[in-house]
C-alpha cells in the first residue's frame, strides 16, 4: 500500500512539473537548410543603372522609352496622382518609437523594424497615393528594396499558417516582404514573392492592403480571408520581423511574445 502511495505521489509531482514547464514556441520559419543559394536578386536602385540587355539576363522588365516623366508611375492608378516618397516608422502601445523598416530584408525575405536605427540611408523607401490611400486598402512601392521585381510591400501567407484565413483562435499569420501587386480587397493569390523565391515554399500573397489616416499618417493593415471578409488584422513584431494576424493570444501561444505596434507614414524622403 506504501509502495502505491509513494508512485501515485511521484506521478502527481511529475505532471505538476510537466505542467510548468513552458512549451517551446513553434517556429515562424522554416529551417536554414531550404534557402536557395541561387537567388541573388538584383536591387531596386541597382536595376536602375542597368541597360536593357542587362536586364533581361537578370528577369528584369525593359525600361520604358526615355522622355520626361515622373521616375515611378504606379500600376492601375490615375495617371495624375503624385507618388509621395517617405519612410515607414514604427511605434508601441504607448505611442513610442520602436524604429523604422530597414530596406534589406532577413534571409527568408522578410522585412525587419530597425530598433537601432542610427543612419537614415539603412532605411526602407516606400511611395503611396496620398489623395487614394484614405479611401481604401493601397499598394505601398517600395523604392530602395533588395528585389527590383517585387517593388510592393505586401503580406506573404506564413510558413506555419493551415491556410490563408485570418480568423479568432486562429494563430495563421503573415509576413511583410516584397510581392507582385495585387488588386484592392482581393483575398491573397499565388504569385512570386520574396519569401517563395528565397524558400521555394510557395505562399500566396496580398499586397494592396494598407490604408492611411490622411490627418496622423497611420497605416493601418487589412487582410482579405479567401471568402471576401475583412478580419481584424493586428500587427506585430516578431524577433523585429514585421508580422501580421488575425488573434494575438493564439498566435503568442504558438510562437512566443512579440511587439504589437502601429505603424506611420513619415514623408519628405528624397528619391534613392
Amino acid at each position: 500500500m506504501l509502495v502505491k502511495l509513494l508512485s501515485f505521489v511521484a506521478f502527481g509531482a511529475s505532471c505538476v512539473l510537466a505542467s510548468a514547464t513552458p512549451t517551446v514556441p513553434a517556429s515562424l520559419n522554416p529551417p536554414a537548410s531550404v534557402l536557395v543559394s541561387s537567388y541573388h536578386p538584383v536591387s531596386q536602385i541597382a536595376a536602375r543603372g542597368l541597360s536593357n540587355a542587362k536586364r533581361l539576363a537578370s528577369g528584369l522588365p525593359l525600361k520604358p522609352p526615355s522622355r520626361r516623366r515622373r521616375p515611378f508611375v504606379a500600376r492601375a492608378q490615375p495617371s495624375g496622382v503624385v507618388l509621395t516618397q517617405g519612410y515607414i516608422l514604427a511605434k508601441d502601445g504607448d505611442g513610442n518609437p520602436v524604429g523604422y523598416v530597414n530596406k534589406a530584408q532577413n534571409a527568408y525575405g522578410e522585412y525587419v523594424v530597425d530598433t537601432d536605427d542610427t543612419d537614415p540611408n539603412d532605411r526602407l523607401i516606400v511611395a503611396i497615393y496620398l489623395a487614394d490611400a484614405p479611401s481604401g486598402t493601397a499598394n505601398i512601392q517600395t523604392i530602395n528594396g533588395p528585389d527590383a521585381d517585387l517593388p510592393f510591400f505586401g503580406g506573404i501567407v506564413g510558413y506555419a499558417s493551415t491556410s490563408n484565413d485570418f480568423n479568432p483562435l486562429s494563430f495563421n499569420y503573415a509576413f511583410v516582404g516584397g510581392t507582385a501587386p495585387t488588386p484592392p480587397n482581393s483575398p491573397a493569390i499565388s504569385g512570386s514573392n520574396t519569401y517563395s523565391k528565397r524558400t521555394n515554399d510557395q505562399k500566396a500573397f496580398e499586397s494592396a492592403i494598407w490604408t492611411l489616416d490622411g490627418n496622423t499618417y497611420q497605416l493601418t493593415p487589412q487582410w482579405i480571408n479567401s471568402d471576401g471578409s475583412s478580419p481584424t488584422t493586428y500587427l506585430g513584431l516578431s524577433n523585429g520581423i514585421v508580422t501580421l494576424t488575425g488573434d494575438i493570444d493564439a498566435f503568442v501561444n504558438s510562437f512566443g511574445p512579440a511587439n504589437w505596434v502601429t505603424f506611420y507614414f513619415v514623408p519628405g524622403s528624397a528619391p534613392a
